[in-house]
């Protein structure tokens, strides 16, 4: 099995971490055969660093990207597709996104990619996310072997092709689509805890996180997330920080959304899709209490 993979990295305004991010890839046991960065409008040192390493690495090109300069998520799925479009080779049988603020082993690819070899039918994986704290990185709490942030996920080609890309949704969660509609058309999903990512950055903090969580909620809506189940998710949440105020804030932007009756990008099969799978998780979190003792065999990974 050829193991060639690309990787795309949209950027904007990320010249503190970038650096580091390109010296992580750059140092890889398993090279990748194209890198694109894709400049999203920055106004810092961002296209300088770019220019500096495409000059000197081969299999990286930089790009700028014309599009919106107002900073979304879904402008980082079109960066992110602008950059595919771009791809010059046609030759690869992987599609790894990349954030750029990402460090790692330098045996990361290796390892990843040696799980499609280990694992039929695997059509998206990634590591286990380390956070920065007050003594050094930790393991992010809401990492899961059934998901992993879009910032990191590497994914077969057939599969990729099989969903149809990321979709440019207005307030995120393009990794949770991209995951459940790969379930959904038979492909697996899973991440390593033994191979850790190092985030530099904590989620949310680009867009300041009272207001990240608030749209937290408003995404939750975007994928069709049922309101009973909107209100469990956020009470799990509220002794995660910002402590009670995130919760309530998600609980809020959710409202807000359902109120306004916001269009969502997804059609209905997968909304029917996506509330199955939140409807699952959720009786597997159940079973974890002592009092539903008789389902603690449940394996999410099964269910999914």
């Amino acid at each position: 099995m050829k193991t060639n993979y690309v990787l795309i990295t949209p950027a904007r305004n990320e010249g503190k971490f970038l650096e580091s991010t390109i010296l992580s890839v750059i140092s890889q046991t398993h090279q990748p055969s194209e890198w694109i960065i894709v400049n999203d409008n920055s106004t810092d040192e961002t296209g300088n660093i770019i220019n500096k390493y495409s000059a000197e690495i081969s299999y990286i090109k930089g790009i700028n990207y014309p599009g919106d300069v107002k900073r979304s998520f879904s402008s980082k799925v079109m960066a992110f597709n602008f950059g595919y479009s771009n791809l010059s080779i046609e030759d690869y049988q992987f599609i790894g996104c990349l954030d750029a603020d990402i460090t790692y082993e330098n045996n990361y690819y290796e390892m990843i990619l040696y799980k499609f070899v280990e694992y039929n039918n695997l059509g998206i994986a990634g590591g286990y996310v380390r956070e920065p704290s007050k003594s050094g990185f930790k393991v992010r709490k809401l990492n899961k072997p059934y998901s992993m942030p879009n910032s990191i996920q590497m994914l077969h080609r057939r599969c990729y092709e099989d969903i149809g890309g990321f979709l440019p949704l207005k307030y995120g969660g393009e990794d949770v689509a991209a995951e459940v509609l790969a379930r959904y058309k038979g492909w697996h999903v899973m991440a390593f805890e033994n191979i850790p990512v190092y985030h530099h950055r904590v989620a949310s903090s680009a867009q300041g996180l009272i207001k990240g969580v608030y749209k937290q909620g408003k995404m939750d809506y975007g994928l069709g997330n049922p309101f009973l189940l909107e209100i469990l998710k956020c009470g799990r949440r509220f002794f995660t920080p910002p402590l009670f105020v995130g919760s309530l804030l998600r609980f809020l932007g959710y409202t807000v959304s359902s109120l306004m009756h916001e269009k969502r990008i997804v059609d209905k099969k997968f909304v029917k899709c996506y509330r199955k799978e939140q409807y699952i998780k959720f009786r597997f979190w159940i079973s974890k209490f002592p009092i539903f003792s008789n389902n603690d065999k449940l394996n999410i990974n099964d269910l999914l």
